[in-house]
């Protein structure tokens, strides 16, 4: 389905530049954005409404082939169009949505620069996403970046950003947010790899209380090590506050969207081939970490530095009941599964 077609009464003008960007699959459509950004009052509504379609059409089943609504969400974002968030929000907030699942493992490190430009001076909105489990854990991750914007523009002094984590870890630790069965819910742990990164001494009796409470796992992520993280200081906090993308970085994410596309193809094709035995997977010793390949904007809104990884590495891969042993770079529990599925591969074929 072509989004834009769908799209009723709109200037022809208009509907040129929207065609573009449906079509920006293959390469990014760099003359449409800009015409876009020109005529950003004119084409806004144009843009919420294209997501509006595409959201449609997936409720109704049907197959969005376009990435329109991909770009839309960007420049909506970068036009701070508030108006906008209540329906952005809901397609990035249900875990079981479909409007940007597609390329969701694409952009979910720039969740934390897009919450930054609809809700990012509300810290109680920031709050309320952090704590609730029901939102999309993508989501939930990239709210506990936003107060870095904070520090790195001012609003809020490093000594403030580290209250507002305590603040929020004691309230998951009173809420119990293990979700038990071996389930942990990875805020938790998330935040306390941004106190490490802020080396919030003063933060080490929340930490505690955390790890006391049973809410982190302290397999994945032991309570020694963060200690020690925040003793030596091992995180350079002017570089993180560097390395924080701005709404009008986001175009740049469609340059990885012909890529992902590719590699999910190919997979699937060697996932298929596994029903000739493993002589039937053709690359498979060339398969490589997505996370590598996809995260345009490294650490911010994500895990927050390999320098603050714990756990075990793992370096097999279980699918049905054959065992495929990576000869790659090993992929520790807490990365994001080379499957592509989107889920940490802890929670998906690391099992």
């Amino acid at each position: 389905m072509e989004v834009a077609n769908s799209l009723e009464a709109i200037p022809e003008d208009l509907g040129r530049i929207l065609d573009e960007l449906d079509a920006g699959l293959e390469a990014v459509p760099y003359d449409a954005i800009e015409e876009a950004r020109q005529r950003s009052s004119e084409i806004t509504p144009w843009l919420i409404r294209s997501i509006e379609a595409a959201e449609e059409a997936y409720q109704s089943g049907e197959d969005v082939g376009s990435v329109g609504h991909y770009y839309s969400l960007f420049l909506l974002a970068e036009f701070r169009a508030l108006q906008a968030w209540p329906l952005i929000y809901r397609g990035l907030a249900d875990p079981a949505g479909k409007t940007f699942e597609r390329f969701e493992i694409v952009i979910a490190d720039a969740y934390s620069c897009i919450l930054m430009a609809f809700i990012g001076d509300d810290e109680t909105a920031i709050a309320e996403l952090i704590a609730d489990p029901k939102v999309n854990d993508y989501l939930r991750w990239a709210a506990v970046a936003v107060p870095f914007y904070w520090i790195r523009d001012g609003k809020k002094t490093r000594e403030e950003a580290i209250e507002f984590f305590c603040e929020r870890l004691d309230h998951l630790v009173q809420t119990g947010v293990n979700k038990g069965g071996g389930e942990f819910d990875e805020v938790p742990e998330k935040l306390i790899r941004v106190l490490a990164a802020l080396s919030a001494d003063s933060a080490m009796p929340q930490i505690e209380r955390a790890y006391e409470s049973g809410i982190v796992d302290g397999e994945l992520l032991p309570f020694d090590y963060i200690s020690e993280c925040i003793e030596q200081r091992q995180t350079d906090l002017a570089e993180l506050l560097e390395d924080l993308p701005d709404p009008s970085d986001l175009i740049v994410l469609g340059e990885q969207f012909s890529e992902f596309k590719t590699e999910m193809v190919r997979f699937a094709e060697m996932i298929a081939g596994l029903s000739n035995g493993l002589d039937g997977v053709d690359g498979l010793e060339d398969f490589e970490d997505c996370e590598d390949d996809y995260d345009v904007f490294g650490e911010i809104g994500s895990d927050f530095g390999d320098e603050l990884e714990g756990g075990d590495s793992m370096d097999t891969i279980h699918v049905n009941d054959t065992t495929i042993r990576n000869s790659g770079e090993k992929v520790g529990r807490n990365d994001k599964c080379p499957c592509m599925s989107g889920k940490k591969y802890k929670k998906c074929c690391g099992r």
